[in-house]
């Protein structure tokens, strides 16, 4: 054993040296062997054997843990400390230790994890002293620890609205300053400070959250110079309202067949259709105000234009009426009309200030689009395609014109989508159908018919039933005599 630790380096500086374990395998099974130290030197190897060295224990002899509100928290020698009081002044109280309570986390004779608790002032003035022991481990507290995180909270027209530590004699301009400052947009006339109601006495429901401070600034200097000295308490919350009179610059945007298309700047509160296209220079020759779309921003969901055009006895008419796949194909085909508002440009500029002539809205778009020719029909016809526009003609030339309604159209459902977004139905009164008329750049939808699929053992069981029904009834009958 002593010359094979000689050729392989001897022990590692983490070995356990007091035994090595070989195992031996015998001509029928294996053999453990303990070789202790002393025999390092007689114990002779067999061919096949197998040697052990284990490390040392992963244990400490005199181990001892400080660890908290101290300035040299750590492992720290049994051996040198053997009273708290002498760890403690060696470990050093940081200032905001908790004097009042201090803990040891110990294990008793059958090993069983205990707390001791202590007073940490009484340690360090000497009216008390504790012995420690291996392993025990020694927690001091803050005062942090035991309180609440203080904090401040401030919203609304400031340029950094947020939580904030909230420190003694905190006033109101410090933290406007902590904010960043007032935005553009802040009214300076008002602030509203909610204060948390304290109130540990009173064990019935409060009738009361919270105590409202408003403070009213520019009345005079001296008021203001006051105001912005306003001591805060913890977990205040400051609201800076805005200016119900500011205003940022509403843009809008005009797009095609106008003489100077772009973006402007909306004017006034109440800006209409009409003056917006008298500002772009009105109409070109080429314009086709039928077809104009107008498309909002609140219409957006999740980059996506809501069908807001269509009514919901079309929805329904869609949704009764019209297989999956139609429904599908008649969502992609309108959803560029059915993006925007249903307006009615030609109507708006012939009377402007009516009804037609309405008011536009941050982010609006505009697009008025050139003398369109042709109609789409889509749906249960035979051929869906693109149809020259001819004047006068009824609905009922177009569907032609796509090779008329399939076996399935839904004809008493068909609508009509127009360039501007518009949707009108088909009406009926009795056997008389009214289709809706045709514009240029419309499109033409047939619904489908649901197919039924029916069994036809059902359908054979339903009949049996029915005859079956006639046969009894008709012997009650004769019975009677009737």
């Amino acid at each position: 054993m002593k010359d094979l630790l000689s050729v392989s380096g001897g022990f590692s500086d983490r070995a356990f040296k007091d035994f090595i374990r070989v195992v031996r395998v015998t001509h029928s099974q294996k053999e453990a062997i303990t070789v202790p130290t002393a025999e390092f030197g007689s114990f002779t190897f067999r061919s096949g054997d197998s040697c052990y060295v284990d490390a040392i224990f992963n244990r400490y002899t005199n181990r001892i843990i400080i660890d908290g509100a101290v300035y040299h928290p750590g492992v720290y020698s049994l051996s040198n400390f053997s009273s708290l009081k002498n760890l403690l002044q060696t470990a050093n109280l940081r200032e905001d230790a908790y004097l009042q309570r201090g803990i040891i986390s110990r294990r008793n004779d059958q090993y069983v994890p205990i707390i001791q608790d202590f007073n940490v002032a009484d340690i360090v003035n000497g009216k008390n002293d504790i012995i420690l022991q291996r392993e025990d481990s020694i927690k001091i507290f803050s005062v942090f620890d035991i309180k609440p995180k203080d904090s401040i909270s401030i919203v609304g027209e400031v340029n950094k609205p947020g939580v904030y530590t909230y420190t003694d004699s905190l006033q109101l301009q410090d933290v406007i300053l902590m904010a960043g400052g007032f935005k553009e947009s802040a009214s300076n006339t008002r602030i509203d400070i909610a204060r948390r109601i304290k109130d540990s006495t009173s064990e019935s429901e409060k009738q009361q959250y919270a105590i409202i401070t408003t403070i009213e600034l520019h009345k005079n200097l001296s008021e203001n110079i006051r105001a912005a000295h306003f001591t805060l308490e913890p977990f205040d919350i400051i609201t800076i309202r805005k200016n119900p009179s500011y205003q940022e610059q509403i843009t809008v945007t005009v797009e095609g067949e106008v003489m100077y298309p772009g973006q402007y700047t909306i004017e006034r509160k109440k800006e209409t259709l009409s003056a917006l296209i008298a500002r772009a220079g009105g109409l070109k020759s080429t314009a086709y105000p039928q077809g104009a779309v107008l498309l909002r921003d609140n219409l957006l969901t999740d980059g996506n234009r809501k069908l807001n055009n269509i009514s919901k006895l079309d929805l329904l008419a869609i949704s009764d009426s019209t297989s999956q796949l139609n429904k599908d194909s008649l969502l992609n085909s309108l959803n560029a009309n059915a993006s925007g508002v249903g307006i009615r440009l030609q109507e708006a500029l012939a009377q402007p200030g009516s009804v037609y002539d309405i008011y536009l809205q941050n982010g609006d778009e505009l697009s008025v689009p050139t003398t369109l020719q042709t109609i789409k029909t889509t749906g249960s016809v035979y051929i869906p395609k693109q149809v020259v526009y001819v004047k006068d003609k009824s609905l009922k030339y177009y569907i032609g014109e796509s090779g008329g309604f399939s076996p399935r159209a839904l004809r008493s459902r068909s609508f009509v989508v127009y360039a501007n977004g518009q949707i009108k139905r088909t009406h009926h009164f009795l056997m008389i159908r009214t289709y809706p008329s045709i514009e240029p750049g419309a499109e033409i939808f047939v619904p489908a018919k649901k197919i039924r699929v029916a069994s036809t053992l059902a359908d054979a069981g339903a009949i049996g039933a029915v005859l079956s029904g006639l046969a009894t009834t008709y012997l009650i009958l004769k019975s009677l005599g009737l």
